[in-house]
């Protein structure tokens, strides 16, 4: 599989850079990416990203990682992005190809093993602003329905079961809002050197409960001085040194 440079969505985006500055360094980020020059596309991008950040900006900071054979770095970059455009078909199709790269195979967060799988991977589908929209949405609906039926020539009576159900509606969406906030402010990383030994502890005496690879995603549960603590996706839970990692934005 070939990981390209997404630059038509990102000329697109120029609309958002206000400076011409922003501009000139974009064009020049992605004229260095075609030349194969990924270090000095990487620095714009980055530049770029500190001022606005977006999944496109995120996208194309992972595939200069990647050229550059950052493994570690291009995923953690991709699943930012994924965290702002769950639904881009692009990006997902580069993460799914940066997965294949890594060596510790770890139970896939894509994997549908049941219903709640399928819940959670329809909501995580769609972006937290795309649930609020809906929400919203939901709530300007009822206040309508209920103000068409409640104070309007209609009875209350034709109606309740009509209210009823986009009061359910609403509370349905509500609860959903909620679990896709939480999936958003959970902490996560991966690890971004060759090889990390997981320790049982927050030291580099402690012994050692297992080996993680680059590219790795975990969650962050705590941070105890330049230590954090881990928890990988089979439950296994463990101490690494905070610079073996890079969290996802």
């Amino acid at each position: 599989m070939k990981i390209i440079c997404r630059t038509a969505f990102m000329i697109l985006s120029l609309v958002s850079f206000c400076s011409g500055s922003n501009q000139d360094k974009f064009l020049k980020a992605v004229t260095s990416y075609q030349q194969n020059d990924f270090s000095t596309a990487l620095t714009l991008f980055r530049e770029l990203n500190q001022e606005a950040q977006s999944p496109g900006l995120y996208y194309n900071i992972g595939n200069c990682y990647i050229k550059m054979g950052k493994i570690g770095l291009g995923l953690s970059a991709y699943y930012s992005a994924v965290k702002r455009d769950p639904s881009d078909a692009n990006l997902r199709h580069n993460l799914k190809y940066a997965k294949t790269l890594t060596k510790d195979q770890l139970p896939d967060e894509e994997e549908i093993t049941g219903i709640r799988d399928v819940f959670i991977k329809v909501i995580r589908y769609f972006s937290i602003s795309f649930h609020r929209l809906l929400f919203a949405f939901f709530f300007l609906l009822f206040l309508v329905i209920t103000g068409y039926y409640g104070i309007g020539r209609q009875s209350y009576a034709d109606g309740k079961i009509l209210i009823a159900f986009f009061a359910a509606l609403l509370i349905l969406q509500g609860a959903v809002l909620k679990i896709r906030y939480l999936m958003d402010q959970t902490r996560e990383g991966v690890i971004i050197v060759p090889e990390e030994k997981v320790k049982y502890g927050p030291g580099i005496t402690d012994t050692t409960a297992f080996l993680l690879h680059e590219g790795t995603k975990f969650q962050i549960h705590s941070q105890m001085g330049e230590w954090v603590q881990i928890q990988i996706s089979d439950d296994k839970v463990g101490w690494i040194p905070l610079n073996s990692l890079e969290e996802i934005k």
